[in-house]
């Protein structure tokens, strides 16, 4: 009798449990504004929630986040919440990017350039000038990661940067598993990334063309490639003149061995990646046909023959 006795105290305080956390909601009576930062664990944006007053339990929270999201995990950003909030409403929205506010969402796709984020962030911000984001923004490309980023419709030119480089360093460090990603052993692999990220169309091409470019790099060669030329010019490889191949500048792979001082664009997690690990070959040359495939080439005369036959 005494352990049946037990068993509904047992049920009864979980019931009581349940309905506590689960139905009767944190009522906000005001709208709240919360940043979960990029890299927070399950756990982190839990302590974040409950010190706001948006959830009544943290330990609740992390428990139905691993067993509903564990996949997805949490989505770092700005967060509103108003009204009645649900803890399982606060799950879904956290783990699915459902920020709930006004936010300006600004996508950087792999391969953009400083200046092509500089005119996306003006394009979404009106009252920020060219020159103004510019002065805030990264001296050299490569170290803006490509992501989607929510802001404030409010943000500071100060909070947009900052987030930026936020992001961009932790995924880098992540990637590059590097402590410091300023170091030169970083940056060569970022200005490696940069060109493959210009130069390769998918993964395996990407690889191929990070072990050609160390092919050349150590047979002392010139890289010449088209997407340095590209980056002085902006002109696209089919528009490159004679002129444009003798541009004085050290980012002109025509004119000067070795990497360029620095990036070209901001290169994406497969492009790092395949500078990290590029597939070994003895191939020196390659060329893009207008079929949209690519021709490998170990000797000059290899090449040569692959214009003729497939450039024609």
């Amino acid at each position: 009798m005494r352990f049946f006795f037990i068993i509904i105290l047992a049920i009864l305080a979980l019931t009581i449990a349940i309905v506590y956390f689960l139905v009767i909601p944190v009522r906000l009576p005001n709208e709240v504004k919360v940043e979960i930062p990029y890299g927070s664990s399950v756990t982190k944006a839990g302590e974040i929630l409950k010190d706001a007053k948006i959830i009544k339990n943290e330990e609740v929270y992390v428990l139905l986040s691993h067993i509903l999201y564990k996949k997805k995990g949490i989505t770092a950003g700005k967060y509103v919440f108003s009204g009645n909030t649900y803890v399982l409403m606060v799950v879904y929205r956290t783990s699915n990017a459902r920020f709930g506010g006004p936010f300006i969402k600004i996508t950087i796709p792999e391969g953009f350039t400083n200046q092509e984020i500089i005119n996306r962030i003006a394009s979404n911000f009106p009252n920020l000038t060219k020159s103004e984001i510019k002065s805030k923004l990264p001296k050299l490309d490569g170290y803006i990661f490509p992501e989607t980023y929510f802001f404030d419709t409010e943000a500071s030119l100060d909070e947009i940067i900052n987030k930026m480089t936020t992001v961009g360093n932790q995924k880098l460090t992540d990637i590059l598993k590097l402590i410091d990603i300023k170091s030169a052993e970083a940056k060569r692999i970022l200005i490696i990334a940069s060109l493959v990220e210009a130069e390769g169309k998918n993964k395996e091409e990407r690889k191929m063309i990070a072990g050609i470019i160390e092919n050349r790099l150590t047979a002392n060669m010139p890289l010449q490639l088209d997407a340095t030329i590209t980056y002085l010019t902006n002109h696209g490889s089919s528009q490159i003149t004679q002129s444009d191949l003798k541009i004085d500048s050290p980012y002109n792979t025509y004119l000067y061995k070795g990497l360029p001082p620095g990036p070209i664009n901001n290169p994406g997690a497969e492009s790092i990646e395949a500078a990290m690990n590029p597939t070994k070959s003895d191939y020196l040359y390659y060329l893009h046909a207008p079929n949209e495939q690519i021709y490998y080439a170990k000797t000059y005369q290899e090449h040569l023959n692959n214009k003729n036959k497939y450039l024609r």
